[in-house]
Parts: C-alpha cells; sequence; structure tokens
C-alpha cells in the first residue's frame, strides 16, 4: 500500500508529532510512505530523520492508494485545490481534523467580535472542503460529535481515532518510583490564548498552598504572560521555554496541568498519565476522554482560575489521593499506547 501523509502544517508542532509517530508505525507493516507539505515546512525534517521521501505541494502530488491530508489549520485556503487533485489521483482520500473546534469555528468559545457573514462562509467552505474526502477522521469522540453538527457530515464518513503516545519513553524508572513531593505544577504548551496559561497564572496567585509553576513553551504571549506572572503571583511562576525533555521536566512536577481553552485531543495529559502524574485540567473536547474525573486527576471547567486553584491545591495536599490517581493513570493510559493508534487508522486506510 502507498499512503502520502500530507499536511498544511509548517511547523512540526503536534501534527508533525502525530505524523511522525503515524510514519514510523505505517513503516513496521510495510507500507509504503511520503510525506508532502509546503515547501519550507518543517515536516520535510521530519521525513528526513525518518528516511522518507518528501515532495513540496508546489512540485505536484503524488498518486498513492491513500492520499491523507492532516489540517493544522482547519480553515487553510489551499485545501480545496489540493483535496481535488489528490481526489482524481489517488484511489482514497482522507482528511484528518487535528483541531476542529477552535474560537473560529465556534463562537461559544470566545467573545471576539465576528465579521459579519463569516460563519456562513466558513461553514460552506468546510462543506466544500471535508466533501472532497472519502472520509474524515477526528483525534477525539467529541471532535468527531462537533464535526458533524457543525457542518451536516454523514456519521458514517467521521470515525474517531484518539492520538497515542510512545508508553516506553515515559515509563521510566524514575517515574516508576513515585510522585515527588516538592509543590511543583507543571505546564507545557505553546504560549497562545488556546493553552490558558494566564489562567493558571491566575490561579496560583489564589492557592491555598505553596506551590510553583513551571510553564514550558514559546510563542507571542511570552512577554504577557511575565507580565502577568510578575503583577499577580511574583516569584510564583517559571518559564523555562522550549524544552526538549519533556519526561525530564514532568519529573519535577506533583501535578501536569493543562488550563487550556480548547483542544480536540492533547498529548500533555497522556504524557504525564504514563509517568504516574496526576492531571488537573479543563473539561474540554478530549480531555475527558483520557482523564478520569475523580480516577487519574481533576477536571474543572475552563478559564475558571478560583475552580483550577482548588483543584490543584486538593492534589497537592492529599497524598493518598495523589498516590491512587498516579496508579490510576499508568493503569488507564494503556488505551492510548502510539502503536494503537497506528494499528486502527492502519485499518481504516484497509476499509476504505
Amino acid at each position: 500500500m502507498k499512503v502520502v501523509l500530507a499536511t498544511d502544517a509548517c511547523t512540526a508542532g503536534g501534527v508533525g508529532r502525530h505524523l511522525r509517530d503515524l510514519a514510523d508505525g505505517l513503516l513496521l507493516h510495510d507500507v509504503d510512505v511520503e510525506f508532502a507539505a509546503p515547501r519550507g515546512s518543517k515536516i520535510g525534517q521530519v521525513a528526513a530523520e525518518l528516511g522518507l521521501h518528501y515532495k513540496p505541494f508546489e512540485d505536484g502530488l503524488t498518486k498513492a492508494d491513500v492520499w491523507h491530508l492532516h489540517l493544522a489549520d482547519t480553515y487553510h485556503r489551499h485545501s480545496v485545490r489540493l483535496l481535488a487533485k489528490a481526489r482524481v489521483l489517488s484511489g482514497r482520500v482522507v482528511v484528518t481534523e487535528h483541531l476542529p473546534r477552535s474560537n473560529a469555528s465556534d463562537s461559544n468559545l470566545s467573545s471576539d467580535l465576528r465579521t459579519p457573514g463569516a460563519a456562513l462562509a466558513k461553514t460552506a467552505f468546510k462543506r466544500v472542503q471535508l466533501g472532497l474526502a472519502h472520509s474524515v477522521i477526528a483525534v477525539s469522540a467529541a471532535s468527531r460529535r462537533f464535526l458533524i453538527d457543525r457542518y451536516g457530515l454523514s456519521p458514517a464518513r467521521v470515525v474517531s481515532i484518539h492520538n497515542g503516545v510512545d508508553l516506553a519513553r515515559y515509563r521510566t524508572p524514575a517515574a516508576d518510583g513515585g510522585i515527588p513531593r516538592q509543590p511543583s505544577v507543571v505546564a507545557v504548551g505553546s504560549l497562545i490564548r488556546q493553552k490558558g496559561h494566564d489562567v493558571l497564572i491566575e490561579a496560583s496567585a489564589s492557592a491555598r498552598e505553596e506551590w510553583n509553576v513551571i510553564v514550558a513553551g514559546t510563542g507571542p504571549q511570552h512577554s504577557d504572560l511575565e507580565k502577568l506572572a510578575a503583577k499577580t503571583a511574583p516569584g510564583r511562576v517559571r518559564f523555562a521555554g522550549w524544552v526538549d525533555d519533556i519526561p525530564a521536566l514532568m519529573r519535577q512536577a506533583s501535578v501536569v496541568c493543562l488550563p487550556s481553552r480548547w483542544e480536540s485531543f492533547a498529548y500533555v495529559p497522556l504524557e504525564a498519565m504514563a509517568m504516574g502524574l496526576p492531571v488537573v485540567a479543563s473539561r474540554v473536547d478530549g480531555v475527558d476522554e483520557a482523564v478520569a474525573h475523580e480516577r487519574s486527576g481533576l477536571l474543572v471547567e475552563p478559564d475558571n482560575p478560583q475552580a483550577l486553584a482548588a483543584a490543584i491545591d486538593r492534589v497537592v495536599e492529599d497524598a493518598e489521593l495523589s498516590r491512587v490517581m498516579s496508579r490510576n493513570a499508568r493503569h488507564d493510559v494503556t488505551d492510548f499506547d502510539v502503536a494503537l493508534m497506528v494499528g486502527k487508522t492502519l485499518n481504516h486506510y484497509r476499509s476504505l
């Protein structure tokens, strides 16, 4: 089977990670894999590291049994042209929506002013775009429901396949030795409004317990977040910048926090669970499909610093609760092994 893994992503990010994991797994099943992306995309580096051919979109499309487009930008304007060409060249065309629900597609997520007619135009665009695919993959059940309800897709054409992680990478001896007792809360993610780091900073300022925050990531809100931390929680927040070794960072944590305003199916909770760390997170798409409230972590409504602070306080101050959540997290995360994600995707290709 020949599969082209295509994406509009220009940075590696979460989509690049997904593509790397998927390609690596498909190669183990003797699938012929090629990458495609805009010229200059960091995905070309991912392809080189895996020893795979990479063909920029500008050089034309490759014929394949399955041409699989991974959308980092749900409204990528050139995707319709690409999908139309791929449908002519390839046996089957698949689209994975990595973040279908955002403040641009769901006005309930943000109070931003809307351009008149934008909702209708975007809905029309998505119906044409996704109509060109033989099937659509969502990375969570919540995202699948959103795609069906928002754009009127036939349920038979939309499947849900969760992201997966390499559990062996995170199940290190240090992680299995137990949760460190120093009260540190680690948050990992781009410094953008979606990820809600400002909510965590405000939560740390109203905490009962003496826990500090370590934020790993880069992004356009870095300066604003530093100013917010200095003003509202001086001395309690450290910005670590880009971190290559996430497991090493998480070993410093008592709790891993995901304070996002919206997601589809984030990697961070899975990584934390694999290391046996309790998770405190926003109850947004996909998170409650990985983290069981009161079992492997605690979930709160997004954009609520007081609720977030109370949940983190509870885990930090209750050692027995932390130990139980640690044990449950290690057990539950086995449902999200990367090999399962690859196998389900390959079976879906075959079903087409």
